[in-house]
């Protein structure tokens, strides 16, 4: 089964359902939380890691990387990843830049933090407005054994405000597992 990872969490309406669908079906993940999320909900990366799923850091505030010079966006990551151990009580395990972006300013910076970035290989683009659970879902069930699928438990900076519901995560979670 492909590896589901999710980002721009943790929120408090979608990422326990997230979770109470992954804990029914026995299925673990990756969720690459936002330091100011898990700021403000350090209970829900408490439960993501208790429920056996990896915790990772996703910025502080989910800049686009191509937008901050390499300083800004280290000291962004930096404390993204702080915010994440305080939450977790540990130290958090993998980075994910925002929206996949690294530039000159992102390869500086990682390289400064000595971050090994983590992508995907299958976007169920879950984050997009006109989202379904059947599309997201068909797009779960296409990956291959070994692809990393990104999908998202919150929505940091939508693009829309409609983008902010995740039901059609969750039910595509539901349909595809």
């Amino acid at each position: 089964m492909a590896r589901l990872t999710f980002d721009d969490g943790p929120d408090p309406a979608f990422t326990p359902l997230v979770l109470d669908v992954l804990a029914e079906r026995g299925v673990r993940a990756t969720f690459f939380c936002v330091g100011d999320a898990a700021r403000a909900h350090p209970d829900l990366v408490r439960r993501i890691a208790a429920e056996g799923h990896t915790v990772g850091h996703h910025s502080m505030t989910h800049p686009h990387a191509t937008e901050l010079g390499p300083l800004a966006l280290r000291r962004n990551w930096r404390d993204g990843r702080q915010a994440v151990a305080a939450a977790l009580g540990g130290d958090p395990g993998p980075f994910r830049p925002p929206f996949g972006e690294l530039g000159l300013s992102g390869r500086l910076a990682a390289t400064l933090l000595r971050l090994r970035p983590v992508l995907w290989d299958v976007d169920a683009e879950d984050w997009r407005p006109e989202a379904t659970a059947e599309r997201v879902a068909a797009a779960i069930r296409a990956a291959g054994p070994n692809d990393v699928v990104l999908l998202h438990d919150g929505a940091y900076n939508p693009v829309e405000e409609a983008c902010r519901d995740r039901s059609a995560t969750v039910q595509a979670l539901r349909l595809a597992l």
